[in-house]
């Protein structure tokens, strides 16, 4: 059917962990440190948890990979350009 879809990757993650994916694909470790909203001295009203779900892609019977997949394959091309 027609109309606004927002798509993304299956899956939640923080922006700690996604961080920290990101360093384990590059082979990476360096030591990062979790924080809360609060720590992080912005300005932006967050909410504490907002998840997108592909709700209407699903009864579509379309499945999107994982994010960490995602960001896997991004990352590599990234590297090849």
């Amino acid at each position: 059917p027609h109309g606004t879809y927002h798509l993304v990757n299956e899956g939640s993650v923080t922006w700690f962990d996604f961080a920290r994916e990101i360093f384990r694909i590059a082979g990476l470790s360096p030591k990062i440190k979790k924080i809360t909203t609060g720590e992080s001295r912005t300005t932006i009203k967050r909410p504490k948890r907002s998840i997108l779900k592909n709700q209407k892609l699903k009864k579509e019977g379309i499945a999107l990979p994982p994010w960490q997949d995602a960001l896997e394959r991004y990352i590599i091309e990234l590297n090849q350009t």
